[in-house]
């Protein structure tokens, strides 16, 4: 039987109609609620708590009455915050309470979900749902949650580490109405929205994977909720999701560049990088559905969206409102770089998606934007982008065609077109530059010949034939069937570090070593009774550092595959055996040099640095003994730069390469990328 609310429940004394919803008198329940809102109190609390605490394990209430009180129990805590706002002296109390029943307050939000039959199949959440009211209670569950997660550090700790908690997020983030794209509840016309915070499903599992990217992996990759590949299809999902906010309920308040367009990217953006961060199995999931192309197609539009409405609305945007329009993107992009740049497989495929995806594209749109602005809060991205194009990308042959002819249009160009300032220059053209250097080198012609026989200064007269040959006997027949396993299992994937590439870095790092080297003095040198080994880092701003011989050997022994451990032995012999002159590059006797010098080249590899160990043997004696003092304060103005014209065809080395040898080790990150916290992002 209905219950019938007394026509005076309004003017009835609070203690009175704290006794009737103790009872489970729902419109006495109900004005409980309300009074709360208007005075809080402990009271008052303990009867919801006593109504949340009914529920057991089994999640499922024992009659419609308790059901009905507990549920409305549980929603009133949507207003928790707003309650210890107001009263301050509670917090403690009323946080100490509520832990105290947290695993029924999970419970009533999965009883919600399960009281829907199409919810579970075959005892498995099925997130297409087909109920306003399932939508309702998905969004429901997540509005208390959320208010939970900001209202108490302490309690926001029990919650992330738990089990139930870290289900419903995924459910949060992969539920669907009626098999459209994922639920976005500022879209929800009967939802209540709040425009200051951006969609609360996507901020609560924001919460949870910033905090937890573990537990969040865990949960996943247990398949109690979901299955890798719809989790990673619903992501991609929400992220193109971001174009579509502007068509919200109240399209004259959400504009490009507005609050809660910017705060949903970042969110997904980043919930997304630390959960691929936490298992490379969903990492290798998000790599194989495209998903750094579709995140760069999704911030490229979004940049060209954010050009036009400043361009419209140029002389009512104030300077910071550009710059934070210019951030939203450029974070989020830097997060998609690293994701195609740390890919083990496949490597160059997902990079030129990429590209071909309006990276550069975009890079050009901040850039105009930031030469009309004063100053722009995210200098630290656009300078972390150029550098991954200039030190990593531009170093891999299949990929620096695409990245210089992107470059050259969209940045470059676009930067000539509005005119230079200091800091763009600085920024721009040594990349511009740089690639343009390697790209001579695209040419076969213009290489370095790769050629493995440790003999092949002695009989360069030969035969290439000849030269196999004799490698095969001495060395490769020990190496080939191992490295012919290593190619098939690369292969497929298009990221097999080939012959093509291992020439190209080769002959970028012999230019800039033989450009360098003369530079550093004792660096190519005997020093203290031993040798020197060159260290050449390309993904370092330093480039080029040294050590001696025998502690370059302790530190890169351990690394050397079996199959390569005799090359790479008679290498090290060749080098330490080598003649040494009692002259300078310079001319002047202080130390003496070897004729062959030793180089460890690195590259960025995916998830491993390249090493290329390079003999070289000096070809001339030119140095920059050739040089007058004004040619040589230009060059090493140049090299201050970073850059140098450099055209192989009309320079001739001073190093001919004795033989080279490909070893790998694990890519360590110096500078650890920066995710969003909590810290960062207070919310109440």
């Amino acid at each position: 039987m209905a219950q019938v609310a007394p026509p005076n429940i309004k003017t009835l004394p609070v203690s009175e109609i704290i006794e009737g919803a103790r009872k489970g008198k729902l419109p006495f329940l109900k004005r409980l609620c309300e009074l709360a809102k208007e005075n809080f109190s402990l009271d008052k609390l303990d009867v919801l708590i006593a109504h949340i605490a009914t529920i057991d394990r089994t999640r499922v209430p024992v009659n419609l009455k308790q059901a009905d009180s507990g549920w409305m129990s549980f929603l009133a805590l949507a207003d928790l915050r707003k309650w210890i706002l107001l009263n301050p002296p509670l917090r403690d109390q009323t946080v100490k309470r509520i832990k105290s029943v947290l695993r029924s307050i999970e419970y009533w939000a999965h009883w919600s979900i399960r009281s829907y039959p199409e919810s579970y199949v075959d005892g498995k959440f099925f997130p297409e749902m087909k109920a306003d009211s399932q939508v309702t209670a998905c969004l429901n569950t997540a509005r208390v949650f959320y208010e939970l997660m900001v209202v108490d550090d302490g309690l926001f700790e029990a919650m992330k580490n738990s089990r139930e908690t870290l289900d419903l997020a995924l459910i949060w983030w992969t539920a669907t109405s009626n098999l459209e794209p994922p639920i976005i509840a500022c879209q929800i016309a009967s939802f209540d929205k709040d425009f200051s915070r951006g969609d609360l499903l996507t901020e609560a599992f924001f919460e949870l994977a910033v905090q937890n990217p573990k537990g969040v992996a865990q949960a996943l990759l247990s398949n109690r909720v979901c299955d890798l590949d719809l989790f990673t299809k619903r992501t991609i999902q929400r992220m193109r999701m971001a174009l579509k906010i502007e068509y919200v309920n109240d399209p004259t308040y959400i504009k490009p560049g507005a609050k809660i367009e910017n705060r949903f990217i970042q969110c997904v953006v980043d919930a997304t990088n630390n959960v691929l961060s936490a298992d490379p199995r969903i990492s290798k999931s998000f790599i194989n559905a495209r998903a750094p192309g579709i995140f760069m197609e999704v911030l490229s539009t979004f940049s060209k969206r954010m050009v036009k409405e400043y361009e419209r609305r140029a002389r009512l945007v104030d300077k910071s409102a550009l710059e934070r329009m210019a951030k939203v993107v450029l974070r989020p992009t830097e997060c998609v770089v690293t994701w195609a740049t740390c890919t083990s497989s496949p490597l160059f495929p997902t990079i030129l998606d990429v590209l071909d995806n309006g990276l550069v594209e975009m890079l050009g749109h901040c850039v105009s934007i930031k030469l009309n602005s004063v100053k722009l809060e995210h200098a630290d991205s656009l300078p972390i982008l150029l550098r991954t194009f200039n030190r990593v990308w531009s170093a891999y042959p299949k990929v620096l065609p695409t990245l210089f002819r992107e470059y050259s249009v969209h940045l470059h160009t676009a930067a000539l077109k509005h005119g230079y300032n200091a800091d763009l220059t600085d920024a721009i053209m040594p990349v511009y530059l740089g690639m343009k250097n390697h790209s001579q080198y695209l040419k076969q012609k213009n290489r370095v010949d790769v050629c493995d026989n440790l003999n092949h200064y002695e009989v360069r007269d030969q035969t290439l034939k000849s030269c196999q040959e004799e490698d095969w006997i001495n060395r490769h027949r020990q190496e080939c069937e191992h490295m012919y396993a290593e190619y098939l299992e690369h292969n497929h994937s298009d990221s097999w570090y080939s012959s093509n590439m291992r020439s190209f870095q080769l002959s970028i790092i012999l230019y800039k070593y033989e450009i360098r080297a003369p530079l550093q003095g004792l660096g190519a040198g005997v020093q203290g009774g031993g040798k020197q080994v060159a260290i050449m880092d390309m993904t370092s701003p330093l480039e080029m550092k040294f050590e001696m011989l025998d502690e370059f050997i302790k530190k890169s022994s351990s690394l050397i595959p079996k199959c390569k451990k005799k090359r790479y032995d008679d290498l090290i012999t060749r080098f330490r055996n080598s003649r040494t002159t009692a002259e300078d590059d310079d001319g002047s006797p202080e130390s003496r040099f070897s004729d062959s010098r030793l180089m460890d080249g690195i590259f960025r590899f995916g998830e491993l640095n390249a090493h290329l160990l390079v003999l070289f043997r000096r070809s001339r004696e030119r140095g920059l003994s050739g040089l007058n003092p004004h040619q040589k304060n230009e060059l090493n103005q140049l090299l201050s730069d970073g850059f140098l014209n450099h055209d192989p065809k009309k320079t001739r080395s001073d190093f001919d390469v004795e033989c080279s040898l490909v070893y790998f080790s694990p890519f360590i990150d110096t500078q650890p990328f920066k995710t969003w916290t909590r810290a960062k992002y207070p919310i109440g």
